[in-house]
């Protein structure tokens, strides 16, 4: 455990840490702002929404991190349904800043399994949050990992100083995703034509 602590962290320059169990209990102790059930897909709609309003309430940069930290949100939520029985989201905020923390049931990553899901683009197991970890750890500012035999629980900080690299959305564009209600999870491109998928070059509604 320890060897691997201290690779992960001088390797991504602490932006990926291991924490046992007991550093986990003790430094989140307190009740989060929010808790919610992750069981079915509607519950990733239900969360991103919740995430959302809660954020654009007390982060001023959210709306530069919000397209971002909504595609990693719902990467990490979507594998838990996956490749668990289930699991539970949790938002905490650290001196105003937001924390999320989606936690599994199922089995735990192994680590030797774990540096694999960090530094080799897609590697996915059907016991692990692999898929998507390369979209997160591009725009989360530091990831957390606590593994127990009973599931796993992965920490999120996203990067408030970023600032996208592409222009808004056409306004003809975003009307046409505005007209499908916050229910619906598509995405516009700068494009002629609206495309739907995830990355840098779509924007999240």
């Amino acid at each position: 455990m320890e060897t691997y602590q201290e690779a992960l962290s001088l390797v991504t320059h602490d932006r990926v840490r291991l924490i046992t169990p007991e550093q986990y209990e003790e430094k989140y102790s307190a009740d989060p702002i929010l808790e919610m059930d992750i069981k079915s897909k509607d519950d990733i709609r239900r969360i991103r929404h919740a995430v959302d309003k809660l954020c654009s309430e007390r982060v001023p940069s959210w709306k530069n991190v919000r397209c971002t930290t909504t595609l990693s949100l719902t990467e990490a939520i979507t594998n838990v349904l996956k490749h668990t029985p289930g699991g539970r989201f949790l938002l905490y905020f650290e001196d105003d800043l937001p924390c999320f923390h989606v936690q599994d049931d199922g089995p735990g990553i192994t680590l030797d399994k774990l540096p694999t899901m960090v530094f080799v683009n897609g590697f996915s197991t059907n016991t692990s949050l692999g898929a998507g970890f390369t979209i997160m750890l591009r725009y989360m500012k530091q990831i957390e990992f606590c593994i127990t035999g009973t599931g796993t629980t992965l920490v999120l900080r996203p990067d408030l100083q970023y600032k996208p690299a592409n222009p808004a959305p056409p306004p003809q564009l975003q009307a046409k995703c505005d007209e499908r209600g916050e229910d619906y999870a598509p995405c516009c491109s700068a494009k002629p034509q609206a495309g739907y998928g995830s990355g840098e070059n779509y924007y999240w509604q």
